[in-house]
């Protein structure tokens, strides 16, 4: 029994989250005159993206990694819109 457990707790651990961690949400924009209007936004399991004619692109947080690289924290996170088949 304590060996399905322990198993079951690996298996769980190993999972990359679904979820983008709180310290990263919000709303990002670049100040390159090029992309001006434009944006993204990011809330813990959505990803928004506003162009400057007024469209928006709604992504569905499938996964988040997490590395440590040179003391550094960088997050992947893959994401897709169901209704145009998306994934990136």
């Amino acid at each position: 029994m304590f060996a399905v457990m322990f198993a079951g707790y690996v298996v769980g651990c190993s999972q990359a989250p679904k979820f983008i961690p709180d310290e990263l949400s919000g709303k990002y924009s670049a100040t390159h005159p090029e992309y001006e209007g434009e944006f993204f936004v990011l809330s813990t399991q959505l990803i928004t993206l506003g162009f400057g004619d007024g469209k928006y692109k709604f992504y569905k947080v499938i996964r988040v990694e997490k590395e440590i690289i040179d003391n550094r924290i960088l997050y992947t996170i893959l994401c897709g819109n169901e209704d145009e088949g998306e994934e990136f």
